[in-house]
Parts: C-alpha cells; structure tokens; sequence
C-alpha cells in the first residue's frame, strides 16, 4: 500500500514538473545604427550573464573584431564598420557554447534615422523566464515531494521494528 502512495506521488510530482531546456543557446539581436546589440540566453529561461563574446567580422574568421563578456542580462553590443556576415561566438565556460551569424546589410549604414527596436530579430525563441507563481508552485513540490518521501522512508523504518 505504501509503495502505490509512494508511486502515485511521485507520478504526481513528476506530472508538475517542467522540462529541463537550459542547453540550447538563443540569440536575439537589435540594429539599431551605429551598434548591433545581442542578447543571449538559455532557450526559454536566464540570459547567459557574464560569457565570454568574440564577434568576427566578414571573411575572417581568425581574426577577432572584438573580445569581451556580456553583461548580467546576457546582453552585448559592437560596432560593424562594413557591410557583411558578422559572426558571433559565445561561451558561457561551463559547457555551453554557440555562435551565430548576423547579416548587416548596406541599408544598416544608410539608414541613420532608424527607431529603437525595429531591426529586432528573434534567432531562436524567447528569454522570458517563467512567471514568478510558477516557480514557487515548483519549488514548493520539490520541498513537499522529497519530505513526503523521507516521512515515507520513516514509516517504513519504524514499521520493520515494531
């Protein structure tokens, strides 16, 4: 009996849970004349704050235009003085490393007048991290679940005694 209450709670517990989606790196860039600014995080969650960023210009792949780190909201920025594929490679220094390319256009230097926020481009999803209800109705499970589990264990115990 207490093994089915055992499973059915932890059959519950892992019901609740959310998949684990940390590995994927995703980018998010603004152009916005002179600067391109980047955004990077983990897919669906935190912004990698404080990676290492090297940004390559066109055709030189060797040859860093810039080295530096994001700041704590994963965000970064350069500077591009041609047209061309930049290259951007990120590495948080704990496993997790991505590179992606952006496309400055001719335009980019022409257009000087342009509005905040409208070269936005998304290159894999959203950082928005969950709500705040969510993550406390998790981390509340995990507290519950595991002292369920070890009051489960106790009874258990003192049952084999008795």
């Amino acid at each position: 009996m207490l093994k089915q209450i055992m499973l059915c709670g932890l059959g519950l517990f892992l019901a609740g849970a959310e998949p684990v989606q940390a590995h994927q790196v995703t980018f998010k860039t603004v152009q916005n004349y002179p600067a391109v600014i980047v955004r990077a995080g983990y897919e669906g969650a935190e912004p990698l704050s404080w990676a290492a960023v090297s940004v390559f210009p066109p055709d030189q792949e060797h040859s860093a235009w810039q080295n530096g780190r994001a700041d704590k909201a994963g965000q970064f920025a350069f500077v591009p003085n041609a047209p061309g594929f930049w290259t951007v490679h990120v590495d948080d220094e704990m496993g997790h490393k991505a590179k992606t390319v952006i496309e400055i256009a001719e335009s980019f230097f022409d257009n000087r007048e342009r509005s905040i926020g409208s070269g936005e481009k998304d290159s894999a999803g959203s950082l928005g991290t969950q709500p705040l209800i969510f993550r406390l109705l998790f981390g509340l499970m995990i507290i519950f679940g595991v002292t369920g589990i070890a009051y489960g264990l106790m009874a258990r115990q003192s049952l084999k005694k008795g």
